[in-house]
């Protein structure tokens, strides 16, 4: 099973880029509501780079887990433990590196498109 998706609304990347978790009200969507509470999850931001194309892109920030096994009636409470975020103590003590593995994400009318990060 691939790890849940969750795209963040904009902005909201300060927020994990500063140690917090993700909270219900900071998420856009997610890839699907079929996930289980502690899945692994990706968190996506807006690429604030233009693609060449013009198309709205979306990089992978951070992973967690997810803490619940749906989405709340009421958008409220932590949505996603962030175990690990870009740029953070564990990617300072590494190459500093993005790996090849890592895909940016396009969006195109609600379908998600893959692509590698260059």
């Amino acid at each position: 099973m691939p790890p849940l998706r969750v795209f963040l609304k904009e902005g909201v990347e300060q927020f994990i880029f500063n140690g917090a978790d993700l909270m219900w009200p900071g998420i856009k969507s997610l890839n699907t509501e079929d996930f289980r509470q502690y899945d692994v999850a990706v968190i996506y931001a807006k690429n604030a780079l233009p693609s060449p194309d013009h198309q709205v892109t979306y990089v992978p920030i951070a992973v967690g887990r997810i803490l619940s096994s749906k989405m709340p009636e009421e958008l409220k409470g932590k949505a996603v433990q962030v175990e690990h975020f870009l740029y953070d103590e564990l990617w300072n003590m590494g190459p500093k590196k993005i790996p090849d593995e890592i895909h940016m994400i396009a969006k195109t009318d609600g379908v998600i498109e893959e692509e590698k990060v260059e």
